[in-house]
């Protein structure tokens, strides 16, 4: 905040025709000396450094804001690799638990209605999706259990080709 401080003195000018002056010795006292009794060169000198000084205080600002507003685009770009990692993490989540879960329907339904046909049940084939649905969710099959999830993709993927 100091920094910011030294800017606006800049900025406004003041301080720099008091202590720049020119660094000549025809102004020593330029700034301090009473404003009605200056002449006409000596107000353009005053305008001249108050001119520079606003030019040199407004350019640092801008530099500043820039570096500002630079380190604050890296830092979200990094945050919002960050989100997009996670992001896709939950996604991919979202399509293993749905294929392990379609797999694990497909076989319950698929030995429970061959069951109902080696029982000589065929009209009650109609109605075991319906009671598969009142048992509930059902547990991972043993085969896929303690399978890291790499090797299950992998071993889904050659089971659909």
């Amino acid at each position: 905040m100091g920094s910011l401080w030294v800017l606006f003195v800049l900025i406004d000018g003041d301080w720099y025709v008091c202590c720049y002056n020119d660094q000549s010795g025809k102004y020593p006292q330029l700034a301090c000396t009473d404003k009605n009794n200056i002449t006409a060169e000596e107000k353009q000198t005053i305008a001249r450094l108050k001119n520079k000084s606003w030019v040199i205080g407004v350019s640092t600002l801008l530099c500043v804001i820039i570096v500002a507003a630079l380190v604050a685009c890296a830092a979200t770009k990094c945050s919002n690799k960050d989100v997009l990692y996670y992001n896709l993490i939950l996604e991919e989540e979202e399509k293993v638990l749905e294929d392990i879960l379609r797999k694990a329907a497909k076989d319950k339904l698929t030995e429970a209605v061959k069951a109902e046909i080696n029982d000589g049940q065929r009209k009650k084939c109609s109605d075991v999706a319906a009671r598969l649905i009142e048992e509930g969710v059902p547990t991972i099959p043993a085969e896929n259990q303690g399978i890291p999830l790499r090797e299950m993709k992998q071993s889904q993927s050659a089971a659909a080709k």
